[in-house]
């Protein structure tokens, strides 16, 4: 693969990588095992990158691809193998495929509500959120009482699902 493939395949994998990864967390439940089965997706697809056809869409192809590393660790790991039939693995595929233009653009919302939001606002928003922080570590680390940070983030994520709902509000009037 050539650099202009490489590059190609990151933008594409960029992309998708958040609906792949929240397909994958559904279907497999535990988050150590699902990031286990998403590096898995990212380096099959990188793989076989040179078989996609680009006048298909990269997502679905990625979802394929993400279903037969699913199955591929449900089999190997027989733990996991006991939530889910193949079926539910199938239909799951489907249904979350039809959920991924209402998906995309929630992301987008999101991403440019969190922008707008203040220094102190982002910062706990990333603290808890990328960082998978809980209330009373980010209170520690920001030195603030634990009650504060949680009053904090209640009134974001209410600021936050408003200015979603206003912005995907706008986005179907135009």
């Amino acid at each position: 693969m050539d650099l202009d493939d490489h590059e190609r395949f990151t933008r594409c994998w960029t992309h998708a990588q958040g609906a792949i990864a929240g397909y994958v967390s559904a279907v497999i439940g535990d988050p150590n095992i699902a990031d286990d089965v998403l590096q898995d997706v990212a380096v099959a697809l990188l793989r076989k990158f040179p078989e996609y056809d680009q006048g298909r869409p990269f997502i679905a192809w990625a979802m394929g691809i993400a279903k037969m590393q699913i199955l591929t660790s449900r089999r190997d790991r027989a733990r996991a193998s006991a939530r889910l039939c193949d079926a539910a693995v199938e239909t799951l595929a489907a249904d979350w495929e039809e959920l991924l233009p209402e998906t995309d653009a929630r992301s987008r919302a999101l991403a440019n509500c969190v922008e707008r939001l203040d220094r102190r606002g982002r910062e706990l928003v990333v603290l808890r959120y990328r960082e998978a922080l809980d209330p009373q570590t980010i209170s520690e680390r920001l030195h603030c009482s634990c009650g504060a940070v949680r009053t904090a983030l209640t009134r974001l994520r209410s600021a936050l699902h408003d200015c979603i709902d206003r912005r995907l509000a706008l986005a179907g009037e135009a």
